[in-house]
């Protein structure tokens, strides 16, 4: 069932997304500046996909990013922060 999409990274560079009916883990590294890049592993639709991608702060609130599938097929996103109650 699809979901509200979401990226979520803890501070030691693990975390977990979905969008459409793909999720997955995520494990990667924080690099200078506002940069995340991380490799990807997990499902879409049941089967098993894997990649890279990246995720870059624009400011305190938003966030851009791509997500690359081993395939080659590529999808590029845009991100607000929510705050978790």
């Amino acid at each position: 069932m699809e979901v509200q999409a979401y990226i979520r990274i803890g501070r030691d560079g693990l975390g977990e997304f979905q969008f459409g009916l793909v999720s997955g883990q995520v494990s990667g590294r924080f690099e200078k500046g506002s940069k995340f890049k991380f490799t990807w592993e997990g499902s879409d639709e049941g089967e098993y996909v894997s990649g890279n991608g990246w995720i870059r702060s624009r400011d305190d609130e938003n966030a851009k990013g791509e997500i690359r599938f081993l395939s080659g097929e590529i999808s590029l996103f845009k991100a607000s922060k929510v705050r978790l109650e």
